[in-house]
């Protein structure tokens, strides 16, 4: 199978391997990848073992082209990128075909890039201050004050109107990484003309992005929002992209985990706000004392500013009658003790049709549900009510009458 370029196309699973053909140049594309992608020699010379793990997209490789695959269809994909607030991205029809990953995102972040500058390029004033022959700006009272008398040249401070900002820059950045990753002419022309809205307005595409930057939402900026949030995860997948000689290896890739757990902190952000509680995500906490063994759960939740929960979100199945891993129970434990809760929760994407509850000597409760992200649209807005709605209730200490996501309450079950 070809990917259109003439390369063939090797297609696998997130959370899968395989062995297939490599030339050296391959391997070492793919080795630098780990550990999203990994690499192993086999007892046949030239063949490799090749190892995926959540990271799903696609690797150019000099001689091949990998995609990996997650495991939900193309729509759920879409409606996990796409959550909350962003939703509109959705098509309503699920005309998604069996595209490239990066194809998907790239008409998702191109489809809120676009609304973004169409609705108002983001500008800030610049100050800066400089010494000119006349008065511009306002005068600089306190340089002023250290000369002896206005004699030119005047110091002023001139504040200039610019669409130089880290917004910008992050849209301008998450578009050269998509035409980086391949998309094909299409969609580099539709990328082309959001960098001339943007290059039009000042913004270089060589600006260096801040990480560390994050939109403070308002409702002057709230169009940017989706875009912005789409753009992180863009700069987030982009991975190797060099060249040896006459060939060039560029990498795309989505950790399916990452966009799990952001998804379960967005829907009891939202579900338990109905109760008056509030979630923070990804603190850092510390284990000891001295401040040295450092540990970050995924959510925390809080009632009047006080820990009173701690969840973690798992992208991995729980199969009927099995037990969490070991690691995950520690984990949670540890969270749950170090703050000061009794209430620990492990949240699963697949269907489990028997819940895990656990209570551990150390006074922490161990509780398992399902977040599914499977069906339609109304389905996953049920399954967020419902999920939101356990937890309150187990805050509440209410056990009796739990419904499980599948519509049957631990009393049902018991009768029969």
């Amino acid at each position: 199978m070809s990917d259109g370029s003439g390369r063939p196309l090797l297609r696998m699973a997130e959370r899968e391997q395989t062995t297939s053909p490599l030339t050296p140049e391959d391997a070492a594309a793919i080795a630098s990848l780990a550990p999203k992608v990994t690499v192993e020699p086999t007892d046949k010379p030239g063949v490799f073992r090749i190892v995926a793990t959540s990271w799903v997209g696609s690797v150019g490789l000099p001689s091949l082209r990998l995609a990996i695959e997650p495991k939900i269809d193309r729509a759920n994909f879409v409606r996990l990128m796409a959550r909350g607030e962003r939703t509109w991205l959705v098509d309503a029809e699920n005309r998604y075909a069996p595209d490239a990953i990066v194809y998907l995102v790239c008409d998702l972040f191109a489809k809120a890039a676009e609304r973004a500058v169409r609705t108002g390029v983001l500008h800030e004033y610049d100050e800066r201050r400089e010494d000119l022959g006349y008065v511009r700006g306002r005068l600089d009272v306190v340089r002023l004050a250290r000369r002896h008398g206005f004699v030119p040249p005047v110091p002023v401070v001139v504040a200039e109107r610019t669409a130089d900002v880290w917004a910008n820059r992050m849209l301008v950045q998450a578009s050269l990484a998509l035409m980086r990753a391949g998309v094909g002419a299409a969609r580099v022309r539709r990328l082309r003309r959001i960098l001339a809205v943007l290059g039009d307005a000042g913004v270089g595409l060589d600006a260096a992005v801040p990480r560390s930057a994050a939109l403070v939402v308002n409702r002057l900026n709230r169009h940017y929002a989706a875009a912005l949030e789409l753009a992180r995860l863009v700069l987030e997948g982009q991975g190797i992209d060099r060249h040896q000689g006459e060939t060039r290896a560029t990498s795309f890739l989505v950790d399916m985990e990452r966009l799990y757990e952001d998804y379960v902190g967005d829907v009891l952000t939202r579900e338990l706000a109905r109760a008056g509680l509030t979630v923070r995500r990804q603190v850092w906490h510390y284990l000891d004392e001295g401040r040295r063994i450092a540990m970050r759960p995924d959510l925390v939740v809080l009632r009047a500013g006080r820990p009173v929960a701690v969840v973690d979100a798992k992208y991995k199945r729980l199969a009927r009658g099995e037990h969490p891993d070991n690691g995950d129970v520690f984990q949670l434990a540890t969270y749950g003790e170090r703050l000061g809760v009794d209430l620990a929760v492990l949240v699963y994407p697949e269907a489990v049709r028997e819940e895990y509850r656990l209570r551990i000597p150390l006074a922490v409760r161990l509780q398992t549900f399902v977040l599914p992200i499977e069906g339609d649209a109304a389905a996953w807005r049920r399954h967020e009510r419902e999920l939101g709605r356990q937890v309150i209730d187990l805050l509440r200490g209410g056990e009796r009458g739990l419904r499980r996501l599948d519509g049957k309450s631990r009393d049902e079950e018991a009768a029969r």
